[in-house]
Formats: structure tokens, C-alpha cells, sequence
């Protein structure tokens, strides 16, 4: 599960341009939505975030470890 922290989020929607899959919104108000239905756990917007505010949680609320998901469609 991705989390977003919003102390951390600059929104700068960086993410939100490198999602494969369109799991993160830039809304008005500067909060990024996950749609966690949507995310693969590809890691990809971990990585790109400069500030560090985002993070993937295993379902028993442990941080996972970063991960090099590769897509070669889309430049990863």
C-alpha cells in the first residue's frame, strides 16, 4: 500500500508523471491521491519523489523495502 506524507509532500506531482499505472492524482489543495487499487507497488514513484514522502507499507503495516521494478515501456 502507498502512503503519502503530507508534511513531507511538496507537490510538486512528480509522481504523478511517473506512475505507469495513473495511481496518483495531483488534486487542488496540493494532496496527492493514491488509488491503491491501481498501484502496482512498481516503487517508481518512491525513487522519484526529492522529498522523500512517499513510502510502501507491506499489509501487515511494515514498511517495504525499496524494490527495482523494471518497465522498459515505460523507460525504467
Amino acid at each position: 500500500m502507498l502512503e503519502v506524507n503530507d508534511s513531507r509532500c511538496i507537490a510538486c506531482g512528480g509522481c504523478v508523471g511517473v506512475c505507469p499505472v495513473d495511481a496518483l492524482e495531483l488534486a487542488e489543495g496540493r494532496d496527492i491521491i493514491v488509488d491503491n487499487n491501481k498501484c502496482i507497488d512498481c516503487q517508481i514513484c518512491v525513487r522519484f519523489c526529492p522529498v522523500g514522502a512517499l513510502k510502501v507499507f507491506e499489509k501487515d503495516g511494515k514498511e517495504k523495502p525499496l524494490t527495482l521494478m523494471k518497465l522498459p515501456s515505460k523507460g525504467f
